[in-house]
C-alpha cells in the first residue's frame, strides 16, 4: 500500500491526496524529458537543451507545491543542490563585466588573452562596441553552459520529492531501462547496416541513427555518449531486478513478508508473474549490455566493467560466489554471442584489443590532453570559463590531432581548464557526500516498511552500478554534459537523497518520547524502526548544524531557479542562432540563388543582438549572412544578364575573388572597390559585415573564424598592411593542427597586400 507520500503503512490504507497527481505529472515530465532528449540526437543541439530547460522550469513550481507540508515534517539539507548553486554562482561571476584592473589582479590570463590576441588596429575600429572585460574568454558560451549546474541541481531536488516514492521510482527505472533497450535494439540494427553496406544509398537508410554522423549509435550522434546512456540503462535494469527479488537477505522483516506470501492463495500466480517480469528484465539487460559493446566505445566498456565489478562485490556479500560468477559469465557470453550473431563481434574485438595491446595510447586524445595540461596551467586559478574549452586550448596546440576539440573527451581535463581550482573540488565533494549518504541509507533500511525497503535497496543497487560506470567512462568522454545522461544521474541521486531524508525523519521521531510523537502532526505516516542507528543519518538535524544550514537549501534553490531562467533565455537565443546556422550550412554547397529568405534570417539575428549585444556567435553569423546576401544579389544580376552561367556564378561573387581582383589592381590610382561590385550590390553592407566580424572577435578573442572572415574582407580595412599579417599569424597558431584551415590560409596569404597609392609610409611599415 502507498500512502500520500509513498510510504507503506501497516494495517491500513491512506487515501491518495492531491500530492499524488502532482507527483504523477512530475514523473511523466522528468522521464519524458530524459528519454526525449536522448531521442533528439542525444541532446547535443542547443534547441534540445533549450526545451529541456523549459520543461524543468515549468515543472519546478510543482516541486514547490510538494514542499507544502505540516510543521513536524523536517527535511534534510540536500547538499547536492547547494553544491550546484555554488557552481552556478561561480560560473555566473565569470560572465560579469568587471574592472580590468581587478581581473588582472585575480586572473591575469583573462586580460592577457585580450591584450595579446586582439590586434590594436582591430581594437581601435571596435570603439563603438560596449567595453567590458569578463573572467570568461567566451562569455556567450559560459552563459549557455550555466544550464548544466542549474538543471542538475533542480532535477536532483525534484527527484528527491518524486522518485523517492516507490511507485514513481519504479516508473523512472523502467522508463530508462526500456528506453535503453529500445535504443540498443535499433542501434544494433543500424550498426549492422553501417558495417555491411558500402553503398552510400544503403547507408542512408538507417532506422534511428543520425545519417552522416561520424560515429553514431542509436539516436546519439556520438557512440561514447550512447554507451554512457546505455550504462545508466544497465544500472536501472539491475535495480529493477533487485526490486523483483522476493526479500532482502539482510532484513528479517522481509523474511516475515515472504512467509506470509507463501501462504497466500495467489502465491503461484504472483510467482509466475514475477518470473515473467524477470525474464523481460533479463532480456532488457542483455540488450543494454550488447548495446554498450556494439557501440564500440572503449570508455563505455570500461564503465560497464567498473559498474559490473561494483555489483559483483555487492553480490559476493549476499550470494554464493559460484552463483555470482555464473551469472556474470552467462551475461557476458550471451552478449558476445548476440554480437556474433549480428556480425558485430569483430568490430568490438578490434576496439577491445587496443586496450590490452597498448595501441589505445596512440589515440589523438592522449596527445591532445598534453596540450590541455599546458592550457590548464595557464588559466589557473579561476579557469577559462564554463563552456569555453573549444577556444581555451587552441593557443597551446603542439601535439594534438587535426580535430577541433569542442570538448576534452575527458571531463577532469575539461573541468580543470574551464573551472580552474574551484570546480573539481566542488564536484568531488558532492560525489563524496552522495556516496556517504547512500552508505548511511543502506545501514538503516529496516527503518522503512518491507516494500519500501526493497525499493530503497533496488535504487541503491542501480546507483551502485551507475556511479562507478559514470566515473570511469567520463574519464574518456563528455556525455555527462548531455541532458539525457545528466538528468538521469540527477534523478538517481535525488531519489536516494529523498529516501534517506525519509529515513532520517523516521529515526528522529523514533527517538522522541511517545507523547511528543503524538503531538507532532506530520504530512505522512512513518513506520518507526526498533533500533538506534550506528551511523547517524540525520546528522544535519543537530541543533547547531540545523541553525547554520536551515536556509542553505532554500537559498540555493532560489539561485538555481534564477540561474535556470537566465540559462533558458541564453539557450533560446543560442538555439535560434544555431537553427539559422544549420540552415545556412545546408545551402552553403548549393546554388546561392536557392538560399531562401535571407532577409528574414538577418532580421532574426538582429533581434537576438538587440537582446544580447555581446553574443559572439550572433555577430559572426550576421557577418556571414550579410555577405551571403550580397553574393546572392550579385549572382542574380550576373545570371539575369547572361554574363555568367548559374553553375559558375558562386566563385565570381566570392569575397576571395573580389579581394584578389582588388589587390591585383591596387597600384592603379583609380582603384576602387565600387568598380568590382555589381550595380545591385551595396558596399555599405560589406562594411557592416566586417563590423560584425570585428564584434565577434572582440567578444571571443580566441576564435579563428572571425579572423578568417576579416582577412577575406581586409580590402575594406583602412590599414590591411597592419592587421592582416597579424591575423594570419594568429590563425596559424590557433589552428596549426588543422590542415584544412592551414590550406585555406595559404591561399589567402598567397595574395600580396599592395598598398593603395597615397598610403602613408608609416602605415606600410
Amino acid at each position: 500500500m502507498i500512502a500520500a507520500a509513498g510510504v507503506e503503512v501497516r494495517g491500513r490504507t491512506q487515501s491518495i491526496d492531491w500530492r499524488e497527481p502532482v507527483r504523477a505529472l512530475m514523473a511523466l515530465v522528468l522521464a519524458g524529458t530524459i528519454v526525449g532528449s536522448a531521442w533528439a540526437y542525444g541532446g547535443g543541439y542547443l534547441s534540445t537543451r533549450f526545451h529541456v530547460c523549459l520543461a524543468i522550469l515549468v515543472t519546478a513550481p510543482l516541486g514547490v507545491l510538494l514542499t507544502i507540508r505540516r510543521h513536524g515534517d523536517r527535511r534534510q539539507t540536500n547538499w547536492i543542490v547547494v553544491a550546484t548553486a555554488l557552481v552556478w554562482i561561480a560560473g555566473f561571476a565569470q560572465t560579469l563585466p568587471l574592472p580590468e584592473e581587478f581581473i588582472d589582479w585575480i586572473q591575469p590570463s583573462a586580460t592577457e588573452v585580450t591584450r595579446k590576441w586582439l590586434p590594436e588596429a582591430i581594437v581601435s575600429e571596435a570603439s563603438d562596441i560596449q567595453p567590458g572585460q569578463t573572467l570568461s574568454i567566451a562569455a556567450t558560451y559560459t552563459k549557455m553552459a550555466l544550464a548544466v549546474p542549474a538543471t542538475f541541481g533542480i532535477v536532483c531536488w525534484l527527484a528527491s520529492l518524486v522518485f523517492s516514492a516507490r511507485r514513481w521510482g519504479r516508473f523512472f527505472l523502467a522508463s530508462i531501462a526500456v528506453a535503453g533497450g529500445t535504443f540498443s535494439f535499433f542501434g544494433l540494427a543500424d550498426a549492422i547496416r553501417l558495417g555491411r553496406d558500402e553503398a552510400v544509398e544503403l547507408r542512408q537508410r538507417l532506422i534511428i541513427s543520425p545519417v552522416g554522423a561520424d560515429d553514431p549509435f542509436g539516436p546519439f550522434v556520438n557512440n561514447n555518449n550512447a554507451a554512457g546512456f546505455l550504462n545508466i540503462a544497465v544500472g536501472c535494469t539491475i535495480g529493477l531486478l533487485a526490486l523483483n527479488r522476493r526479500r532482502l537477505p539482510t532484513s528479517p522483516t522481509l523474511s516475515a513478508v515472504r512467509q506470509n506470501r507463501s501462504s497466500d492463495t495467489g502465491h503461484a500466480g504472483a510467482t509466475d508473474y514475477r518470473r515473467f517480469i524477470q525474464v523481460l528484465l533479463a532480456i532488457t539487460l542483455l540488450l543494454n549490455i550488447a548495446g554498450v559493446m556494439g557501440s564500440a566505445s572503449r570508455g563505455g566498456f570500461l564503465g560497464l566493467m567498473a559498474g559490473g565489478l561494483a555489483i559483483f562485490a555487492l553480490r559476493l556479500r549476499t550470494t554464493p560466489p559460484a552463483r555470482t560468477v555464473l551469472i556474470v559469465a552467462v551475461l557476458l557470453a550471451a552478449s558476445v554471442g548476440l554480437l556474433e550473431v549480428l556480425g558485430l563481434r569483430a568490430i568490438f574485438a578490434a576496439r577491445l584489443e587496443t586496450l590490452y595491446q597498448g595501441t589505445a595510447l596512440e589515440d589523438p586524445r592522449i596527445d591532445h590532453w598534453s596540450d590541455s595540461l599546458n592550457a590548464i596551467w595557464h588559466f589557473l586559478p579561476l579557469g577559462a570559463g564554463l563552456g569555453t574549452y573549444r577556444f581555451a586550448y587552441l593557443p597551446f596546440q603542439h601535439s594534438g590531432g587535426p580535430r577541433w576539440f569542442v570538448n576534452a573527451d575527458g571531463m577532469p581535463i575539461e573541468w580543470l581548464l574551464e573551472g580552474g581550482l574551484w570546480l573539481l573540488p566542488i564536484i568531488v565533494g558532492g560525489i563524496w557526500w552522495l556516496v556517504r549518504r547512500s552508505a548511511q541509507l543502506r545501514s538503516h533500511l529496516d527503518s522503512l516498511g518491507p516494500k519500501d525497503a526493497i525499493f530503497a535497496d533496488g535504487m541503491l543497487t542501480a546507483a551502485r552500478f551507475v556511479l562507478p560506470a559514470m566515473l570511469v567512462s567520463q574519464l574518456f568522454d563528455y556525455g555527462i554534459l548531455q541532458p539525457s545522461l545528466l538528468l538521469s544521474v540527477a534523478c538517481i541521486g535525488g531519489a536516494l537523497i529523498g529516501i534517506a531524508n525519509r529515513v532520517a525523519n523516521t529515526r528522529r521521531l523514533n527517538d522522541l518520547p511517545m507523547d511528543a510523537v503524538r503531538s507532532e502532526t506530520t504530512s505522512q505516516p512513518i513506520v518507526a524502526g526498533n533500533r538506534r542507528p550506528q551511523m547517524p543519518i540525520g546528522k544535519a538535524d543537530s541543533a547547531f548544524l540545523r541553525a547554520e544550514t536551515r536556509f542553505a537549501q532554500p537559498l540555493a534553490l532560489i539561485m538555481l531557479f534564477a540561474g535556470l531562467s537566465l540559462a533558458t533565455l541564453a539557450l533560446s537565443r543560442g538555439s535560434a542562432i544555431e537553427k539559422i546556422r544549420l540552415q545556412r550550412d545546408a545551402y552553403r554547397n548549393q546554388s546561392l540563388l536557392e538560399f531562401p529568405d535571407l532577409e528574414g534570417k538577418i532580421a532574426a539575428v538582429e533581434r537576438v543582438l538587440l537582446k544580447q549585444p555581446d553574443h559572439s556567435e550572433a555577430h559572426l553569423l550576421m557577418a556571414r549572412l550579410l555577405i551571403d546576401q550580397q553574393r546572392q544579389i550579385g549572382a542574380s544580376y550576373l545570371v539575369a544578364n547572361n554574363l555568367v552561367p548559374a553553375e559558375k556564378v558562386a566563385s565570381w561573387v566570392s569575397p576571395r575573388t573580389v579581394r584578389r581582383a582588388y589587390y591585383a589592381r591596387a597600384s592603379n590610382p583609380k582603384n576602387s572597390l565600387h568598380d568590382l561590385l555589381m550595380p545591385t550590390q551595396d558596399i555599405s553592407q560589406w562594411k557592416r559585415a566586417r563590423e560584425h566580424a570585428i564584434a565577434a572577435l572582440y567578444h571571443c578573442p580566441l576564435d579563428d573564424r572571425p579572423r578568417l572572415l576579416l582577412i577575406e574582407l581586409d580590402m575594406l580595412s583602412e590599414q590591411p598592411q597592419l592587421t592582416t599579417p597579424v591575423l594570419i599569424q594568429q590563425v596559424r597558431i590557433l589552428r596549426n593542427r588543422t590542415p584544412r584551415v592551414m590550406q585555406h590560409l595559404d591561399r589567402l596569404e598567397s595574395i600580396p597586400i599592395v598598398p593603395s597609392p597615397g598610403t602613408p609610409d608609416e602605415m606600410t611599415e
